[in-house]
């Protein structure tokens, strides 16, 4: 009988446990991947990166996500962290609830690291910073 309750107790307490991991689990879902270069541009940044399958694309985060307006209540579409960290550079874009929240870009505070070249011809590109969300980001 003792074996019986003990063993009834043990499993209510894993139930326990296993749904408040269940109700514990984030809204927040993110990806991270190398970036290869970083060009700069008056309307944002031109992203080289390089995708799980080592092939290279690009997106275009434009210069308008990084804007923060105390008290607006929106943080942004866009983080951007610079720092001299070997790491760097790289980047996260992170979904709430399936649906695009924000991009973190890491990159190297030192503008003649390697990381960091010069767009030619940038009045090509200017029309393509006009992004709302990174939704067709390849992976």
């Amino acid at each position: 009988m003792k074996k019986q309750l003990v063993l009834v107790i043990a499993v209510l307490l894993l139930t326990l446990f296993a749904v408040s991991a269940v109700a514990d689990e984030s809204e927040f879902f993110f990806k991270s991947l190398p970036i290869t270069r970083v060009y700069a541009h008056r309307d944002g940044y031109r992203i080289i990166y390089r995708r799980t399958n080592m092939e290279l694309a690009d997106m275009y985060v434009p210069v308008d996500w990084f804007q923060y307006e105390p008290g607006a209540g929106n943080r942004g579409k866009g983080e951007l962290v610079m720092d001299e960290n070997p790491a760097f550079p790289y980047f996260s874009i992170f979904w709430k609830n399936g649906e695009f929240s924000h991009v973190r870009l890491y990159l190297r505070e030192d503008k003649n690291h390697l990381s960091w070249g010069i767009m030619r011809n940038p009045e090509a590109y200017a029309d393509r910073f006009d992004v709302e969300t990174l939704d067709d980001l390849q992976f």
